[in-house]
């Protein structure tokens, strides 16, 4: 059965390449991103779609949201596909966390942070085998780190 995986649509803070790893934190999709996915209808047969699947995260819920538009569809919430906790690096320029993990390696918890980068990783890759388990086809809409790993 076939799975789609999607990028969430473009925030304030991926515009700016800000890191965003606290679900509390309501951040939602600018203009452009909402725009953005008027796409999706034209690209990937969304009328289709059984099981919509997201982190807990709202930009990750709205994008779904957005794109649905089909009322006997599914909307799973699964942690698993939670973007990485970035710990003191919340809010900042992904650059600056990628300077530290380059010197500290994926196995090492930033501080504050709840788990390594790996770990992170690991825990995404058990949420896309788990869609696997709901009925298809199905969107999966994730965020950055778990789309390039898959890439």
């Amino acid at each position: 059965m076939t799975t789609y995986i999607l990028r969430h649509g473009q925030t304030n803070y991926s515009r700016r390449y800000l890191v965003n790893g606290d679900p509390s934190k309501l951040i939602q999709l600018t203009d452009e991103g909402r725009q953005s996915l008027s796409r999706g209808w034209s690209t990937l047969p969304l009328h289709t779609v059984r099981t919509w699947l997201t982190s807990e995260f709202p930009r990750a819920q709205q994008t779904a949201s957005l794109l649905m538009g089909v009322p006997a569809a599914v909307l799973v919430i699964d942690p698993h596909l939670n973007e990485l906790d970035y710990g003191i690096f919340e809010g900042s320029p992904f650059l600056e966390y990628a300077v530290w993990l380059d010197g500290h390696g994926s196995a090492k918890r930033p501080e504050g942070g709840t788990e390594s980068q790996r770990e992170g990783i690991r825990r995404m890759l058990t949420g896309v085998l788990a869609a696997l388990e709901h009925p298809g086809p199905r969107v999966l809409v994730g965020h950055g780190l778990l789309i390039s790993v898959l890439l």
